[in-house]
């Protein structure tokens, strides 16, 4: 807060005849932010200044400009002289006249607009004023951005480019899953097809099955992570009991074989599992196939209709 706009708060309160504690009151403070905020010293929030502007009666705009709409000075307006008196001799007709002419002259000067524009900022995006009745939305402030005010128009231009990006992306995605997919079934029928060719055994018919269950596994990886989370379940690591052994020799020897030993364990039972977890994800993957694919595409489908 600069000290100018600490000088059209202190100035303001003034005209309305409020002392700080009084004015603190209206808005849940204290009169010591009060004293900070006309010294210069503090700033009060978003929210704290539109109810300034309302208690003084002034906009946005009159604020941050430095004056006040009601503190200027206005001409007012000269007391009407009252009409001549009318002559006896005069006619019906001008005598008749003559309150109307008084009327017209005592009439008073047009007032104000009773319903005054009150600006509460100003579009981050656009830069117009946003009135205090209009519609907008405001960003919440996170760690690298600060809060953001946007007027509806500017939101819903946010919201339509944020939706054209989603949906972008996820056609992405199912174009990626689709490609990766085939490119594994692709590979595990060639090899099976090669083996079959090198040993004059027909396993690529079981190559296919394996390159069907794959395709199915692996496109399921990038639309949910039902597939992956469960091939994880299975790709635990162990722990094996800890040794206890002397400080000879013998011992050091006993230990580093021990535990040489148990890593080549732990790496066999590692990939047993992991070879169980892939067999039971695949299995799992052509069942939950014909529900995941009709959802993907239906959600696809309703991203883009949403962009029109």
């Amino acid at each position: 807060m600069t000290t100018e706009c600490g000088k059209v708060i202190a100035a303001n309160r003034k005209r309305l005849g409020w002392t700080q504690a009084e004015l603190g009151t209206k808005l849940n403070v204290t009169a010591q932010a009060v004293s900070k905020w006309e010294n210069g010293n503090a700033e009060p929030d978003f929210a704290t200044l539109q109810r300034l502007t309302e208690l003084f009666g002034i906009s946005v705009e009159e604020f941050f400009g430095g004056k006040s709409a009601a503190s200027e000075a206005r001409p007012v307006p000269a007391e009407p002289e009252p009409p001549a008196p009318v002559a006896a001799s005069q006619p019906a007709a001008s005598q008749a006249s003559a309150p109307a002419t008084a009327a017209l002259a005592t009439a008073a000067p047009a007032t104000a607009d009773p319903h005054p524009r009150v600006y509460i900022g100003y579009c981050d995006a656009c830069k117009k004023p946003i009135e205090q009745n209009s519609a907008y939305h405001v960003y919440p402030a996170t760690r690298g951005q600060a809060q953001r005010i946007v007027c509806k128009a500017c939101f819903a231009r946010d919201e339509a480019r944020r939706k054209r990006t989603a949906y972008e992306e996820e056609r992405k995605n199912f174009r990626r899953s689709m490609i990766v997919a085939t490119l594994v079934a692709v590979i595990v029928v060639l090899a099976g097809v090669i083996t079959a060719v090198a040993t004059e055994d027909p396993v690529y018919l079981v190559s296919i099955a394996v390159a069907a269950a794959l395709f199915f596994f692996v496109a399921q990886c990038f639309w949910t992570s039902y597939a992956l989370d469960l091939l994880l379940f299975f790709c635990r690591s162990f722990r094996l009991p800890g040794l206890i052994f002397t400080l000879d020799l013998d011992g050091i020897l006993w230990f580093i074989c021990v535990k040489l030993l148990f890593a080549l364990l732990t790496g066999l039972l590692s990939v047993l599992i992991f070879a169980v977890g892939l067999c039971v994800s695949m299995v799992v993957g052509v069942v939950t196939f014909p529900f995941c694919l009709p959802a993907e595409l239906k959600k696809l489908k309703e991203m883009k209709r949403s962009l029109s």
